[in-house]
């Protein structure tokens, strides 16, 4: 009698094979999920609230956006801003080297590198500075802000430190969704970007994590859409411009990447670590006087592309003066997140490259827009380079719908563009945002 084969595909990949017969989290545990994602979602809601009240003390802010206050503002004040920003930075940063602590970001650090005040003290410092205009993303703060949290619960529960370290995870994924209300997005985020892994349970605890912080952050936060968009149709000439600019994307992405890993191993020493910070972020002062979009993490900026509101000049100037002022704050030692600024990047390129693209003599019909033509080219450029930054473009690609909620017909060109600009960012640089700040 023949034998039947059996049809047991045998498990090849040992980290798959430890995913599956991993022993099930503890009921504490999932008691520490629900807690992390609730103090999380406070904890963002009031530094988001501390950035705001700084925004306004330091433009007079009553014009409705961060971008409107600053225009509104002198040159002089933008200067001064800076400078303060940059003294402050500096004063910080060696009352910590004075105690001996990091001075750098520790989100995917060991667990128990989290459960320390520094992280409260570099999430102060960058709060603050992004309210006062430095180039840098405010994730950072909420990021730092959860994981010492999540850090506080699992040693204080005598977590074991695999435990511990997926708690942070998403304690830290859940500090972004609570800021930006992209609650799916903060949880993907947490398990393709810091834990590198998806298993069952860890998507679980991500998303209840997420989605309560959301939740949470409710009570202090405006329940708004982050980004308007206008209403588009769906042209064969923006699926062939996602294809055709995707490896520019990718090659944009994995450029400032480089320029991050060469401003994150050179960190200013002796007396240059007190004047750099004062120099650097002045710079930056001074060259907001004739652009004003260089200040702040760059969420209006990409607001501005987003609705056309910039000229090929601007848009000329930006895609270069963004990204060197980001570099060079970080190259400075000033304390802040990628996530916008990486954001902004591809914004501003993909409206750049837009305009470009609506010169040419095309053989089909071009974008059926009325009066904002390069809205589309800027969220696949925004997309695009976010998801090769990360090498992460699930998370990316669900933080662009979370973020805009309703460019669902994007999808098909967002994820050919996004997955050809992560694999060309990948052919140049292994490197990502995060993995080459450790």
């Amino acid at each position: 009698m023949t034998e039947i084969p059996s049809l047991e595909l045998p498990i090849r990949d040992p980290a798959l094979q430890s995913n599956m017969t991993q022993p099930d989290l503890p009921p504490a545990f999932w008691l520490l999920t629900i807690l992390t994602g609730a103090a999380a979602g406070v904890a963002a809601g009031l530094l988001m609230r501390l950035l705001r009240l700084v925004e306004r003390v330091t433009y007079h802010a009553n014009a409705g956006n961060f971008l409107a206050d600053v225009v509104q503002s002198s040159g002089r004040r933008r200067i001064v801003a800076l400078a303060l920003a940059g003294l402050l930075t500096s004063v910080v940063l060696a009352l910590l080297r004075w105690r001996k602590a990091s001075t750098k970001p520790m989100v995917q650090a060991p667990a128990a590198a989290h459960d320390s005040p520094q992280n409260l003290a570099h999430a102060l410092l960058s709060i603050v500075t992004v309210g006062m205009g430095a180039p840098l993303g405010r994730e950072a703060a909420l990021k730092e802000a959860a994981a010492f949290i999540a850090a506080r619960f699992g040693s204080g529960f005598r977590l074991s430190a695999a435990q511990q370290q997926l708690l942070i995870a998403c304690g830290a994924g859940a500090g972004m969704a609570a800021a930006y209300n992209v609650p799916f997005g903060g949880a993907i985020f947490a398990v393709e970007v810091l834990l590198g892994t998806i298993s069952l349970q860890s998507v679980t605890a991500a998303l209840l994590t997420s989605c309560i912080a959301t939740a949470t952050s409710w009570l202090l936060l405006p329940n708004v859409v982050a980004y308007n968009v206008p209403a588009f149709h769906l042209t064969v000439s923006i699926v062939v411009f996602s294809v055709l600019a995707a490896p520019v994307f990718g090659v944009a992405s994995a450029a400032f990447v480089s320029a991050i890993a060469w401003a994150s191993r050179r960190h200013p020493h002796g007396w240059f670590a007190w004047t750099a910070p004062i120099i650097v972020l002045t710079s930056v002062g001074v060259a907001a006087t004739t652009f004003p979009e260089l200040l702040g993490n760059g969420k209006d900026a990409i607001q501005n592309t987003f609705l056309s509101r910039d000229s090929l000049r601007t848009l000329s100037f930006l895609v270069l003066l963004r990204p060197i002022a980001t570099v060079a704050s970080l190259r400075s030692g000033a304390v802040g997140g990628l996530f916008t600024p990486t954001m902004s990047l591809g914004a501003i390129l993909g409206a750049l490259m837009g305009e470009l693209w609506l010169r040419l003599p095309l053989p089909f019909p071009s974008v059926q827009f009325a009066t904002m033509p390069t809205s589309i080219f800027s969220l696949i450029g925004s997309g695009a380079v976010l998801a090769a930054g990360t090498q992460a473009p699930l998370s990316a690609l669900i933080f662009l719908l979370e973020l805009t909620r309703h460019v669902d017909a994007l999808t098909v060109p967002l994820v050919l563009s996004m997955a050809i600009a992560t694999l060309c960012h990948g052919f140049f640089l292994r490197g990502t945002i995060y993995s080459v700040r450790e």
